[in-house]
């Protein structure tokens, strides 16, 4: 190959000299074919290759690295063959006597060939926003935990939410989803999503998917459309896989501390708002928060009616008035045992219905194995075998209170029974004015149904509340009036206009 320092000469022979092509042959000594790509060209010539060079240690084994590349494909990303592993199956399996250098620096190049490329895009404002969970770590009650993050980003002004769950379930994709857009103040018409179960229930042919029937209402009562990536090309939502990264290195390093996830949650929405005062990365010198007021415009509206974030199921009620739920038992009111109750799981609660009406109402436990008994739900029952008080599941949840008037009425006759009937005031009466009648009578130290229901009487009508000086008066009440009363009449009671005194 022919070195810089005689592509000079021979330029300067050519252009500044005046000699021809042959001259210069013929004196340096080359071939009049590097005189003329020396002339047209100052860089150096290269040498192509006319056939790829051949390969005799490697050869016999190209066709066996090739199918382990296409079957690295398909394999989870953190499982993919490495080229070290490569090698090793080679000259373990195939007898490939070559060193490992040969086989990195092959599979080195087909990655190359086969990397792609990514094209600049750009979003139309309103149209599009994308989708996606992360999970990160953080100091909940004081110790290390995992935790479910739920991001969703508007392509136009890169205007971003963040909050965080115990899991991924539906729920909380629903909810992440609703407070992400009350915070956004608007609907963007499409959403990009991965292939997650909570959203599809079958890959169809190429983009199209069967969608989760839940899903498909709940983007329904809020109008967006939903577009899903192709399996394991997450690259086709980058900005939200962008701001995971961002998310990530900002808003979780170091690590969050909170009581709850609720005061987690108040965190990342004050992080999210300084967010928008970012400079947008697409429109120098405009921050987020100005294309956002930008883009609201073209956003769809929220919905009037409150969407419920919720999963619904069915599930039967033992004889025990226990229905289970994710490994879990939950209690509901006697009348309802042996039959069946319709199930809606929020993101902090699991309630129980029966025709429309709910009857009853826990916080979520995302553990298992775990058992919530209201010691209310009983109480029919209970008055028919009231010996049966201190063992049923839930009374050693009561409130110290009520575990003292136990003990003040275990001494009585038919002390279960009474606790019972004091217990069920609270259909009547609410519940803080029964507590307060307690307390009174445990002070007192007479603790009487008839007493108990008297304080009550005392101080507010059962099943009733006060007038509201704003609403007018019946009209009977209006036409009510109250005759004066005549004082002098009273003054026979002291002796006054009496004749005889």
């Amino acid at each position: 190959m022919i070195e810089m320092a005689c592509i000079e000469v021979i330029r300067h022979l050519y252009f500044q000299q005046g000699w021809k092509v042959r001259r210069i042959a013929r004196e340096l000594h080359v071939s009049r074919q590097t005189v003329r790509k020396a002339v047209r060209s100052a860089e150096v010539p290269t040498y192509h290759l006319t056939a790829p060079r051949p390969k005799p240690v490697l050869g016999p084994y190209i066709e066996h690295i090739d199918r382990l590349l296409n079957e690295r494909e398909e394999q989870p990303r953190k499982q993919r063959y490495t080229a070290h592993r490569i090698f090793e199956l080679l000259r373990d399996e195939y007898g490939y006597p070559g060193c490992e250098s040969i086989v990195r620096a092959y599979v080195r190049q087909k990655k190359l060939e086969v990397r792609d490329v990514f094209l600049p895009l750009e979003f139309e404002a309103g149209k599009h926003a994308q989708c996606d969970w992360l999970t990160v770590v953080v100091v909940l009650g004081g110790k290390r935990v995992s935790v479910e993050c739920f991001a969703l980003r508007l392509c136009f002004s890169r205007a971003s939410f963040v909050a965080v769950y115990p899991s991924q379930c539906q729920e909380a994709f629903f909810d992440g989803h609703k407070k992400a857009l009350l915070f956004l103040e608007g609907v963007p018409h499409t959403v990009v999503y991965d292939n997650l179960k909570t959203a599809v229930k079958k890959v169809l042919t190429g983009r199209n998917r069967l969608e989760q029937d839940r899903f498909i209402s709940f983007r329904s009562s809020f109008g967006y459309a939903a577009s899903f990536c192709n399996v394991a090309k997450a690259n086709e939502k980058g900005q939200v896989e962008s701001l995971a990264g961002f998310v990530e290195r900002n808003f979780f390093s170091p690590l969050p501390e909170a009581d709850s996830i609720e005061e987690l949650n108040g965190y990342l929405r004050r992080r999210c708002e300084e967010y928008l005062d970012r400079e947008h990365l697409e429109i120098p010198g405009v921050p987020i928060r100005q294309a956002l007021e930008r883009e609201k415009g073209l956003l769809l509206p929220l919905p009037r009616h409150d969407v419920e974030c919720c999963r619904i199921t069915t599930a039967s009620v033992s004889t025990r008035s226990l229905f289970k739920f994710e490994g879990n038992s939950y209690s509901v009111p006697c009348r309802y045992a042996n039959g069946e109750v319709t199930v809606k799981a929020f993101v902090d609660r699991v309630a129980a219905f029966r025709k429309d009406k709910q009857v009853a109402s826990w916080p979520r436990c995302y553990e298992k194995g775990h058992k919530f008994v209201d010691f209310d739900h009983y109480l029919e029952v209970l008055v028919r075998k009231p010996g049966a008080v201190p063992f049923v599941s839930g009374f050693k949840d009561l409130c110290p209170l009520y575990h003292e008037l136990y003990t003040a009425v275990s001494k009585m006759e038919s002390g279960n029974k009474l606790f019972v009937r004091i217990f069920l005031l609270a259909r009547e009466y609410p519940r803080e004015m029964v507590d307060r009648a307690i307390e009174k009578a445990l002070r007192s130290g007479n603790v009487s149904y008839e007493y108990i229901v008297a304080t009550l009487r005392r101080t507010s009508l059962p099943m009733g509340r006060p007038h509201d000086p704003g609403q007018a008066l019946p009209g009977k009440l209006l036409e009510f009036r109250v005759r004066p009363a005549n004082v002098s009449q009273f003054n026979m009671l002291i002796g006054e206009g009496r004749e005889d005194v």
